[in-house]
């Protein structure tokens, strides 16, 4: 994307050195000030998103440290990056609370809001508003004076919505009188809030006969399908705690009191029996003392999950009942025993060690056609063709070698005898199942640039740091212990002389990717990067590596190609 070379759009240059200095906010603390009120915060749940509705009796001032949740490069005059927050903090200066210091939310990806006095008001005007997410999430926007930030505004490229990912977006209600958040993710919920004045349509059909009840159920409020079957059986049932939510399922023939149980268990309820009352489903969340009294607490430590994985599984119906804790890599837990038992005895079931998948990288430079590797890649018998890309006459390949791997084998050792071939390195790696790693081999020079910088208008000098040689990163996973999927990405830059205006190394660049699906133990061959060698630059850069590599060759100036060979197995 174009970089903006003028101050960017959300609240200029200046407030972006406030907020990098992290200025306070002016002093509260005045006699007789005005302040507005917190009267309303409100959850209402989307199709994939939960908007946060905060409402005052008032116009609202926010403040904001944009830097808290965006990256910003000087050097390009803008925003760079979102960074990913699990809270959203806005400072409401002229404002005081009447909803409470917590607000239970319990709606992925949203877990609860907090409202807390600003530590800096002897007065008690200002308040912290936090918005706790999940999992962290990215902001897609900020539209409150005098804040403004959209997505075309961040100069990285490939910010869009990406999947698993949490978006959030802040703006300002159109009376100035309160705040919206919305927070989006890929999770749809099972069904969203309707509108109070919007009356939701339901099917309940309850049929009961020789002690069964058959239950069939589109959308249904609990509290009316534990009511009915009450009335059909005799059986006496209500809800507390919970009477909004719906459900849809069918359900065969089956004793009452089981389908209660069953539909207690699904929903994270718990059923109250009492012989001298009627049963209760009750949503046991530690909502307030008197739903507290019945609940129990539990910490529910993970081996192998991280806190944020582990609540990824969860259904959303049972993320109201939990809060993360990343220190203590766990999860607190308050509801039932039975839930609480449930819950622990799922997590049991996926909380299993990533297998480790050793990754062996053997690092090929040719330096004749005769040395290339090419014709491995296009024989019939090697298989799959499976990408490529073309660069100075030569075209990248991958290609797993399978049944060919004695030729494979036998083809290297008689060029390394010939001296057209060199095994730069052979590198073992272990890699958790779907991480990445990689290989370098080269130098990575320094380099003194400048560039200006658009907030203090001036030019500045930098330092860079370039690649020069040959890398590899790779990233396999795989379910089993017999196929092996790699994504693999490598790239061979080289110097291929000097800009004639600054003086400045000009770096060539080529890359190639490609996805394998592979026998455990099976070769992957990829090559057909070139690089280009000068060995007067080489020496004036101070490139050692790459100069070991082309020595003895002969000539100044040559090309060499590049090739890897990848080896993946499961330990």
């Amino acid at each position: 994307m174009t970089p903006h070379h003028a101050a960017p759009r959300f609240g200029m240059a200046p407030l972006l050195a406030l907020a990098m200095a992290g200025a306070a906010v002016p002093a509260l603390a005045q006699v007789g000030r005005v302040y507005c009120n917190v009267t309303e915060v409100k959850a209402t749940q989307l199709s994939n998103a939960v908007r946060i509705d905060l409402r005052c009796d008032g116009q609202l001032e926010v403040a904001a440290d944009l830097t808290d949740y965006v990256e910003v490069d000087p050097r390009q005059g803008g925003v760079t990056a979102a960074k990913p927050v699990r809270n959203i903090v806005l400072r409401l200066t002229n404002a005081k609370s009447r909803v409470g210091a917590f607000i239970d939310v319990g709606r992925y990806p949203v877990s609860h809001v907090e409202m807390a006095p600003l530590p800096d008001s002897p007065d008690g005007v200002g308040v912290a508003c936090t918005i706790s997410l999940y999992p962290p999430g990215r902001t897609n926007g900020l539209r409150m004076a005098p804040y403004y930030l959209d997505p075309h505004d961040f100069i990285e490229a490939g910010l869009g919505f990406r999947p698993g990912e949490v978006r959030w977006l802040v703006q300002e209600a159109d009376d100035r009188r309160g705040l919206v958040f919305i927070v989006t993710s890929d999770r749809f919920a099972i069904d969203a809030d309707s509108s109070p004045e919007e009356e939701v349509p339901y099917t309940l059909d309850i049929g009961y006969a020789d002690g069964l009840v058959e239950v069939r159920a589109v959308r249904a409020p609990i509290g009316a399908l534990a009511e009915t079957i009450g009335a059909r059986t005799g059986l006496r049932c209500t809800v507390a705690g919970d009477p909004g939510r719906r459900v849809s399922l069918y359900v065969p023939p089956t004793r009452p009191e089981r389908v209660l149980s069953e539909l207690a268990r699904s929903q994270g309820l718990t059923l109250m029996k009492d012989p001298a009352g009627p049963m209760q489903l009750q949503a046991l969340a530690p909502r307030d003392p008197a739903t507290y009294d019945g609940t129990e607490t539990r910490l529910l430590r993970l081996n192998h999950l991280t806190a944020e994985e582990a609540l990824g599984l969860l259904p959303v119906c049972l993320l109201r009942y939990v809060r993360p804790s990343p220190e203590q890599n766990a999860l607190v837990a308050s509801g039932s025993t039975e839930l609480l038992d449930h819950l622990q005895a799922n997590l049991q079931a996926v909380d299993l060690p990533a297998p480790i998948i050793e990754v062996v990288v053997e690092v090929l430079a040719h330096f004749s056609d005769r040395g290339s590797l090419a014709h491995l890649a296009i024989d019939g018998q090697a298989g799959r063709w499976v990408g490529g890309a073309s660069g100075e006459g030569l075209e990248a390949f991958c290609t797993p070698v399978g049944a060919l791997r004695p030729e494979l084998e036998a083809h290297i050792r008689d060029l390394r005898l010939a001296g057209e071939l060199d095994v730069v390195t052979r590198q073992r790696l272990s890699i958790t199942n779907g991480s990445k790693g990689h290989v370098f081999v080269g130098d990575q020079p320094t380099i003194v640039t400048s560039y200006y910088d658009y907030f203090e208008n001036e030019m500045r000098p930098d330092l860079t740091v370039v690649d020069v040689g040959a890398r590899l990163e790779i990233e396999p996973w795989t379910g089993n212990r017999e196929d092996i999927t790699v994504h693999l990405s490598p790239a061979v830059s080289s110097i291929r002389g000097e800009d004639p205006i600054t003086g400045m190394p000009v770096l060539s660049v080529r890359r190639a990717e490609a996805t394998v699906r592979v026998r455990a133990g099976e070769p992957i061959v990829l090559g057909g990067l070139s690089m280009f060698s000068d060995e007067s630059t080489h020496h004036r850069l101070n490139l050692p590596v790459i100069q070991s590599i082309f020595r003895g060759r002969g000539r100044t100036e040559q090309n060499a190609e590049f090739s890897f060979v990848v080896t993946p197995r499961v330990l």
